[in-house]
């Protein structure tokens, strides 16, 4: 029996009705998705009941969603702190949490296995767990109440606010916090700041691959003579360490006496450079309670200001580049050689403990970690599979200590009410080891190195791992902190440093042996040297200065050329114009970045060329992370022998022929990529500054918003950083925060950080800064522009 007609046009005239009620069910499924999402969004008005405050505190926040804290106890503000950055970081802060202690494979699975397998063997937990303990009592109080402070945010999830997006996409929920763990990630980054052991290690490879002779060619090493040990250990330990235990080494800052200032008062400038992340590490904070008042750059999970101001100094830092970490070759027992290992003292049992780490989605993988008395040995990394037998490599490094005392010097450093009080602090200052800078306002000014740098027996290179059996090589204490490298007063009234060597050439102590290029260092002095007095705003075009000091240094070389096509002729046309300004809206900044990549890997990927059919430029790659214009220029002024391309059998090249080749192959490549009209080329369109998300990345979603990008200008040799990797433009490390430290007026001095306040891509402070940052704007954290005050309320104990 067939349906009528009229039936079958009854259900064909609903068919847009229903199509309709579905669109409005999703449409409101979609909004109640969308107001329920927004409800991880922190409360910034209002009153607020929290545990673990003892009188009442405030938080107000700026139309950029800076907190100005306001607190009775100095232990309160802290709370209040640990509130903040719970509201607006929390998944970066269990993020760092989690990577630093080693448990990223819980929630991403085997991806996370290289890293946990890395950090579980450094055993950091225990350590700062540890240094806890052995803090004084101050110190632990403010652990206790920052913690407290965010497990008070955390104890409102589901009922108050919802996690972030990120806790719910992992599907977990985030633990409480406990003082100890904000102790961790300033370990990450004091292995991250220190980089030497890396070296090590490549150094290796290197020397056994071109020679000793040569080797130093590429990178200088300290007399005496280091002698090659177990290559093969150190070739796989070196593939196989995770990206994270890779050195972010710059920053910049330099200082101004009264004498060199416009109002008569110091001046301060810092911008630390660390590769990019979203959101970018620092978050601007200002707290104020009896005895307490300061502002500037903390890092959400910890409760210290790292770089900042209070009413008497204001200080910065950069990397010192000192060499506070050494490998040891250990040397098994040849009657067990599994469990012992050979020691001054005759055979000795290593240090076992077991470690298992939680795979989502797969079965627990335990091992065994050992420890000599040197430190934990590293080469446990690998798995035993992959672990070569030919050498057993411990790693010594300051930032292993137990004992460390950096956070008494952090909060000391706050509290200093004069630069006398300061300098005491630093004295405390352990990991990293750091150069600081400090104005104050009793005029006087200084650069000091900080940290505990090991003082070396016996002849071993420091750059090489050292032999770890008969103990001729091994740390016999650090250096006194009142001998390391300090400068205060000059009569120049003025100092700066760009990561470059700060002690003199007869200092009687090893620090480093191969410093970072002087480039920019040299156009610090250039435009501090330029006039007699500064003023803040001029203090903040420096730090937006984007000259390629690289492109001056090698101009001479490239104009010496003469090229034979029309677009090489042209390309040298408008670099011999060009003023060296890293413009993103010029195309001769993209021309040069490709030349001068192009030289690099002409002069130096040949030799280091291994034998390896899978990688064989895995050398070269390791090595030429970034350009290194001082060593092409040395290479070019010598007409080294490097110039000569070894896959030419037939012929001897000089260096002007491999100079004329590079600019036609990197012209190739460009047109290849951008087209082929020079004019219409832009460094910016190469040149963006992107901030990936670890795991928001990858959800089908538009990209923009959840990983900001932007165009910019500058590149690694410029004052405004702009380092990108090598053989590919994206700039990836640079000033993440920058600040303008006004001892006149600290209510004049100004603060810029690269994304956002916010880590939660719903919120308008996600990266409301980023055009900010690109445009040298600045954040002055005076408190006077109030967009909303929360009010936190203690809680009664036993309610």
């Amino acid at each position: 029996m067939f349906p009528s007609r009229r039936g079958r046009r009854g259900r064909i005239a609903l068919l847009p009705l229903l199509l309709i009620l579905l669109v409005l069910i999703s449409l409101g499924v979609a909004i109640g998705g969308w107001q329920w999402l927004k409800t991880s969004l922190p409360m910034t008005e209002g009153d607020i009941k929290a545990l673990g405050l003892s009188q009442p505190a405030t938080i107000a926040r700026d139309r950029h969603g800076v907190p100005f804290i306001q607190a009775q106890t100095e232990a309160d503000a802290y709370f209040a702190l640990g509130y903040a950055h719970a509201q607006d970081r929390l998944w970066q802060m269990d993020l760092q949490r989690r990577i630093a202690s080693g448990r990223l494979s819980e929630i991403a699975g085997k991806a996370g296995l290289s890293n946990d397998r890395f950090f579980r063997v450094l055993g950091l937990e225990s350590k700062v767990e540890s240094s806890f303990v052995a803090l004084d009592e101050p110190v632990r109080q403010i652990l206790l109440s920052y913690a407290a402070g965010v497990n008070a945010w955390i104890a409102g999830l589901d009922f108050n606010h919802q996690p972030p997006l990120e806790f719910l996409l992992a599907g977990i929920h985030p633990k409480p916090w406990r003082p100890s763990d904000s102790l961790l990630w300033p370990r990450v980054m004091a292995l991250q700041l220190a980089g030497n052991w890396r070296e090590e290690l490549l150094n290796l490879n290197l020397i056994q691959q071109l020679g000793l002779e040569r080797t130093n060619d590429l990178t200088p090493m300290s007399a005496p003579s280091p002698q090659p040990v177990a290559s093969l250990s150190a070739t796989r330990l070196l593939a196989g360490l995770p990206p994270l235990s890779t050195p972010q080494l710059a920053s910049n800052v330099w200082v101004l006496a009264g004498s060199r200032t416009t109002s008569g008062k110091p001046l301060l400038a810092n911008d630390p450079h660390l590769n990019f992340q979203s959101p970018i590490l620092w978050y601007l904070a200002s707290l104020e309670a009896p005895g307490l008042s300061v502002k500037g750059g903390t890092v959400p999970g910890s409760p210290f200001v790292f770089l900042g101001q209070n009413k008497h100094v204001a200080w910065g830092l950069t990397s010192s580049h000192t060499d506070t970490m050494d490998l040891f070759v250990e040397t098994p027992d040849s009657e067990d050689v599994k469990n012992r290992y050979r020691t001054p003292d005759g055979s000795a049992p290593y240090s076992l403990r077991r470690e298992t780490i939680s795979i989502k989605g797969e079965a627990d993988m335990p091992f065994e970690v050992r420890e000599t008395r040197h430190g934990p040995v590293i080469s446990d990394v690998l798995s035993e599979r992959e672990a070569p037998s030919d050498a057993i490599f411990s790693l010594a490094g300051t930032f292993l200590n137990p004992a460390d005392k950096t956070p008494e010097a952090l909060r000391k450093m706050s509290l200093a009410q004069s630069s006398g009080d300061f300098l005491q602090a630093l004295t405390l200052f352990q990991a990293p080891a750091q150069y600081v800078a400090y104005a104050a306002t009793d005029g006087n000014i200084g650069l000091v190195q900080t940290g505990l740098v090991p003082l070396r027996a016996g002849n071993a290179s420091p750059d090489m791992p050292r032999p770890g059996a008969d103990g001729s090589a091994d740390w016999k204490g650090f250096i006194p902190a009142n001998a390391l490298p300090a400068m205060h007063n000059p009569a120049e009234g003025a100092l700066s440093n760009a990561n470059n060597r700060l002690a003199p050439e007869d200092y009687p102590h090893h620090l480093a042996s191969n410093w970072p290029d002087s480039l920019r260092a040299g156009r610090i002095a250039e435009l501090l040297a330029a006039k007699t007095q500064h003023g803040p705003d001029d203090m903040g075009a420096y730090q937006m200065d984007s000259l390629s000091a690289a492109f001056l240094l090698l101009k001479p070389h490239l104009l010496a050329i003469s090229p034979l096509g029309d677009d090489g002729k042209r390309a040298l046309g408008m670099l011999a114009d060009w003023d060296g300004s890293m413009a993103r809206d010029l195309p001769e900044p993209l021309i040069f970045a490709a030349w001068a990549e192009e030289i690099q890997r002409a002069l130096f990927a040949d030799e280091l060329r291994t034998a390896d059919k899978k990688e064989p430029d895995r050398l070269f790659n390791a090595w030429s992370h970034a350009l290194k214009p001082q060593l092409i220029e040395k290479t070019l002024s010598r007409d080294d022998v490097w110039c000569d391309d070894i896959g030419t059998k037939d012929q001897m090249e000089d260096c002007p022929k491999i100079v004329t080749r590079a600019l036609e192959e990197a012209l190739r490549r460009l047109s290849h990529d951008f087209g082929p009209d020079m004019a219409k080329w832009k460094w910016g369109t190469a040149h963006r500054a992107k901030f990936p998300h670890g795991i928001l990345e990858r959800l089908p979603s538009p990209e923009s918003w959840i990983a900001p990008s932007i165009e910019t200008d500058g590149d690694g040799s410029s004052l405004n950083r702009g380092t990108y990797a090598f053989g590919n433009f994206r700039h990836v490390h640079g000033a993440g925060l920058r600040a303008v430290y006004d001892l006149q007026d600290p209510a004049n001095s100004r603060f810029i950080i690269a994304t956002g306040q916010s880590g939660n891509p719903l919120s308008l402070h996600y990266d409301d800064l980023l055009k900010m940052w690109r445009e040298g704007s600045y954040l002055k954290l005076d408190g006077l522009s109030k967009a909303g005050e929360l009010v936190l309320w203690p809680v009664p104990v036993g309610k």
